[in-house]
């Protein structure tokens, strides 16, 4: 059985590193897309949670004041 030359080898090892790390750097960009929708979905839900806490409590200011008078 006859053996493969080095220059082969290291050629095909090479290839594999290579497709390795495109790989990771795939998984990476798609961490970071999902990272950033994450981010943006939260900021979101805080800023409604902001505007209905808002509203709320003009809500029940107006309620008070209107049992008061």
């Amino acid at each position: 059985m006859q053996s493969l030359p080095k220059c082969y080898i290291l050629v095909v090892n090479k290839i594999r590193i290579d497709m390795l790390i495109n790989q990771l750097s795939d998984i990476q960009e798609e961490q970071v897309t999902d990272k950033k929708a994450t981010d943006k979905k939260v900021y979101t839900r805080t800023v409604y949670a902001l505007i209905g806490g808002i509203v709320l409590l003009n809500l029940v200011w107006w309620l008070i004041s209107q049992c008061i008078h």
